[in-house]
């Protein structure tokens, strides 16, 4: 269970690393429709902030996971 959970944490931070590289380097070209109209009201700047601001806490989250869940010992 616990290499489960590993893997499934480290799997999720990289994820998260690559949107954040996506949202740094396109910016609000990254971002749905949804997340500028309807999350935002419109606001392409603040759509951009607030992803970048939610990844960024995804991120801090999953490196926290990862590193109070062991790494399994060996893979089959």
């Amino acid at each position: 269970m616990k290499s489960d959970a590993y893997a499934y944490y480290k799997q999720e931070l990289h994820r998260s690393e690559e949107r954040l590289q996506e949202l740094e380097e396109k910016g609000v070209h990254a971002l749905s429709r949804y997340d500028i109209e309807i999350a935002s009201g419109g606001d392409a700047e603040l759509a951009l902030r607030t992803a970048t601001m939610l990844v960024g806490s995804h991120i801090r989250s999953f490196k926290e996971k990862v590193s109070k869940t062991q790494r399994p010992l060996f893979a089959f």
